[in-house]
């Protein structure tokens, strides 16, 4: 009992608290960014334009928006696999050409009139992503072709969206090796 006793004592009296610094590339600044714009307890769904530029008007240094690639290599702001999980149409986003998808509407109890929006679109109209940061996390949902030029085309697309939007602070996300391999070969 006593030892217990003694163990205890020694270990309360002998802490002693830490202060911290943060180390990071940013001098120790750290960066509010959104999930989807507002995040999925919004009013609006995320990636939605009401929801990217909501977060913005708050004056959050940025967001992430979930990216996919349409057929015919349009950069599509959409978070799920498939259009018909919170969308008025059906199927994968990489199956259609943007001209079938740019007439689909968020089903949301709050809105049935907002649009899945090309990234392009949702850049230009929030000219405030100038000096924001935005992180876009490449959803690589794809079917019935080829990994390599699916992977190229969607690095091409990203590479022309910098280019046109290089006031932005943009960060590609990705789980995927060999698609990191790729940006890096066009970088």
């Amino acid at each position: 009992m006593w030892f217990l006793f003694i163990v205890i004592s020694l270990y309360v009296f002998s802490y002693k608290k830490k202060s911290y610094t943060i180390h990071n590339l940013k001098n120790g600044d750290i960066e509010l960014l959104g999930h989807g714009g507002m995040g999925v307890s919004f009013k609006y769904p995320i990636n939605s334009s009401p929801s990217v530029s909501s977060c913005i008007d708050i004056n959050a240094d940025g967001t992430e928006i979930d990216i996919q690639l349409s057929k015919d290599s349009v950069l599509v702001a959409y978070h799920n696999n498939f259009l018909n999980q919170d969308a008025s149409c059906e199927g994968l986003v990489n199956q259609f050409d943007w001209n079938n998808i740019n007439h689909c509407r968020y089903s949301s109890i709050y809105s049935n009139s907002l649009q899945v929006m090309s990234l392009r679109k949702l850049f230009e109209e929030n000219n405030s992503f100038t000096g924001k940061t935005i992180v876009l996390d490449c959803k690589l949902y794809f079917s019935n072709q080829p990994v390599a030029a699916f992977f190229n085309s969607f690095a091409n697309s990203l590479k022309r969206l910098h280019q046109d939007f290089d006031g932005a602070n943009i960060i590609v996300e990705t789980t995927c090796k060999e698609f990191v391999k790729v940006l890096k070969m066009i970088d």
